[in-house]
């Protein structure tokens, strides 16, 4: 917890509100974001804080108190000034805009509207001041205990998809000497490296900037490959850098494996970005017999006399209704 923010808040912001704004205080609650609310900050960190308010409270008086608060923050602010900033918002804007849609209905939480990185705003960062609750509740339903299994599987497969493709076209750069083009997938492979350690561990993963600080909280199986991960990114050999890529791939594959994560994908097939291609086309997460549909494609196909991997121009053009 850091405790200079909340002693910043106590002092200075809370004493504006129950002076100027007091008629809002029942109804607001406060969260404060980013390195600061994780409690992680530094000399380099601004200070973002979000008040949220019901909708039709925050039209009658956001705009006063979000003048009052530049104000107020331009004045007293003790982090970097650049950057700083305390928002006024509706709650129906917390967690890309599904905060009073949750409210209203805790039943038919819209999941896959929501982003990871929102996701663990909610979880991690520092709630202040929560009047009716509504953030604590919020944070309860959206736990990643709650999080349907299905979509974890959706992240991964589409993840390691991303990956893998990323990593065929890192192959073709090498071979070619396009260094400056393959470091546009090896950013891409190492951002992807972090978000998949957290979705295998089922996860919530945070904004780019708190990448390494959170995947070494992820259990120590997990936590180590941060080295790995920043080897790969800090050593100029591109040979290793492959070999590292590799090595993190094979560590990942094998935990899906192990923890039986998505078992209607084979992990140890060696054409496996077809497999999760197909896997993602077909939205396997939702769709248990969606390898039946393929089979009935590779069938059609030789039944016309045409090699199995032809199956899917059946599938593209509707050749078997």
């Amino acid at each position: 917890m850091n405790r200079n923010v909340i002693d910043y808040f106590d002092s200075m912001i809370m004493p504006l509100i129950q002076d100027k704004h007091n008629n809002i205080l029942k109804d607001a609650n406060i969260m404060i974001l980013g390195s600061v609310g994780l409690g992680i900050d530094d000399g380099f960190s601004d200070m973002e804080a979000v008040i949220y308010l019901p909708q039709q409270i925050w039209r009658k008086y956001g705009g006063k108190l979000q003048l009052d608060l530049n104000k107020k923050i331009s004045e007293t602010n003790l982090w970097k000034k650049e950057g700083s900033i305390i928002c006024v918002h509706p709650l129906s804007w917390l967690l890309d805009g599904n905060g009073e849609k949750i409210m209203s209905n805790v039943e038919n939480i819209p999941w896959n509207d929501i982003s990871f990185e929102s996701l663990f705003t909610i979880q991690e960062n520092l709630i202040y001041y929560d009047s009716n609750d509504n953030l604590n509740k919020i944070k309860k339903i959206t736990a990643e205990s709650e999080m349907p299994e299905y979509i974890w599987k959706k992240e991964i497969i589409i993840r390691l998809k991303d990956t893998l493709e990323c990593l065929n076209e890192l192959y073709q750069f090498k071979n070619r000497n396009k260094y400056d083009e393959a470091q546009i997938p090896l950013g891409k492979i190492i951002e992807y490296f972090f978000q998949m350690g957290f979705l295998i561990c089922h996860r919530y993963y945070p904004w780019r900037t708190h990448y390494s600080w959170a995947f070494k909280k992820l259990p120590q199986s997990f936590s180590k490959l941060c080295s790995d991960i920043n080897l790969l990114s800090s050593t100029t050999e591109w040979k290793i850098k492959i070999e590292m890529i590799e090595k993190i791939i094979y560590e990942y594959k094998n935990n899906i494996a192990i923890k039986n994560i998505i078992p209607e994908i084979d992990i140890r097939k060696k054409e496996l970005v077809e497999e999760l291609i197909w896997a993602e086309r077909l939205e396997s997460w939702n769709n248990p017999n969606w390898k039946e549909f393929i089979n009935k494609r590779i069938e059609k196909a030789i039944i016309e006399g045409y090699a199995e991997d032809q199956f899917w121009i059946w599938s593209l053009w509707g050749l078997d209704s």
